[in-house]
């Protein structure tokens, strides 16, 4: 089993989260997401994710997970 550290871990999801963040600014739909994205977000922006990242109702669907 591998072990990893905070940082690595915290590196992981920066990672994980960049990508993410590529792809809705590439044009993926927020209401796409899946609940492990959505997570995602919400571990690095909190609870607002979805209103940090500049989306507004009804202009935008929120994720349904």
């Amino acid at each position: 089993m591998i072990k990893a550290t905070g940082e690595e871990v915290e590196n992981f999801l920066n990672d994980e989260t960049n990508e993410l963040l590529m792809n809705l600014s590439s044009g993926v739909l927020p209401e796409y997401l899946q609940k492990d994205e959505v997570n995602l977000l919400i571990a690095r922006y909190g609870e607002g994710w979805f209103e940090k990242l500049g989306y507004s109702e009804p202009k935008y669907k929120k994720p349904k997970v």
